[in-house]
């Protein structure tokens, strides 16, 4: 073999395999964005759902603080008048605004007035958190979990129509995070959604650095196809107590393999 054909040869085999090095480091560099976008993509979806439940919550203190603030609901709760019920908690009040329940309390924290569509909201009675309003401008809301299920939660003081005490008493209504609503949330997200209360029971390698407050969303992949995406919500004790679960399609990895394929 002449020189020639040697050296055409050698150089030939390092134009080769200097291709092979760089053809599999962009393949790394590629993996490595699509996992990282992947990821940021999920926490999106997650970060997404948590402002839904927020933006709930907000909307609920407002139907609290429209009833709980009103000269009416004030006269109500100390004399029970019937003409406050016939014209304003007729049957179709709770779906008209949205709500599960609304419970009505006097100055000494006695229930004097519900009503609801679930019976478990029995619970709350006796619930000090909700009624115990030493501010006028006091309020709390949040989520809890009840015997069947998660229940959202806003408690105002009741005042006058110009938001002045002194306390008449505390309104507390509700709206059950029914697993309706839930489906409808991961709809939005493109997920089988879960939202329930933290199982102790779960493994450590599942709940490793999310049972704790302001928790980061913990993203684990399934398969090819699936990743699982967690993060803990305050419950209204302020506890991490509830865990938010998203089942995701691996969508940015399928379509970053199928264009690897074609490399």
């Amino acid at each position: 073999m002449t020189l020639r054909k040697s050296t055409l040869l050698v150089t030939g085999a390092l134009i080769l395999v200097m291709i092979a090095i760089i053809t599999g480091g962009m393949v790394l560099l590629m993996t490595k964005s699509l996992d990282e976008l992947e990821e940021e993509d999920a926490r999106r979806k997650v970060d997404t759902i948590v402002f839904a439940l927020r933006e709930e919550l907000s909307a609920l203190g407002r139907i609290s603080g429209d009833w709980a603030h009103w000269d009416e609901t004030r006269q109500f709760v100390s004399d029970l008048n019937e003409d406050y019920v016939m014209k304003n908690l007729g049957e179709a009040t709770l779906d008209n605004l949205g709500v599960s329940f609304m419970l009505f309390y006097n100055s000494s924290g006695e229930l004097v007035y519900a009503t609801w569509h679930n019976p478990a909201v029995q619970c709350l009675i006796e619930g000090d958190l909700f009624i115990s309003h030493p501010h006028p401008e006091d309020h709390v809301a949040g989520i809890i979990a009840l015997d069947d299920g998660l229940m959202m939660i806003s408690s105002d003081t009741i005042l006058d129509s110009q938001w002045k005490g002194p306390i008449a008493g505390t309104l507390v209504i509700g709206r059950h995070l029914d697993e309706a609503r839930v489906e409808e949330l991961g709809r939005n997200i493109n997920a089988v959604l879960r939202i329930g209360p933290v199982d102790p029971d779960q493994a450590p390698s599942k709940m490793d650095g999310i049972g704790y407050q302001d928790s980061p969303v913990r993203i684990r992949p399934v398969d090819g196809d699936t990743l699982l995406a967690f993060k803990t919500i305050e419950d209204i004790h302020g506890s991490a107590s509830i865990l938010l679960e998203a089942r995701l399609p691996r969508d940015i990895h399928q379509k970053g393999a199928e264009i690897m394929r074609y490399w």
